[in-house]
């Protein structure tokens, strides 16, 4: 009978560290996450400087336009 006391205690046990280890990949998982959505604002990022340029340049060159058909 005190073998199975002891067998169910290591069982205990096991099922313990797995518990955690499944905690350990959770935390993991959250942290690359994070990464991914850094790296997602940084294209958006890009994309807005993009819209920008292209705007500039279109104001500059309905400028150009403007003063060629003035002089």
């Amino acid at each position: 009978m005190m073998m199975i006391g002891n067998d169910d205690d290591d069982d205990d046990d096991d099922d313990d560290d797995d518990d955690d280890d499944d905690d350990d990949d959770d935390d993991d998982d959250d942290d690359d996450d994070d990464d991914d959505d850094d790296d997602d604002d940084d294209d958006d990022d890009d994309d807005d400087d993009d819209i920008y340029k292209k705007i500039i340049i279109s104001i500059i060159i309905i400028i150009n336009i403007t003063i060629v058909i003035l002089i």
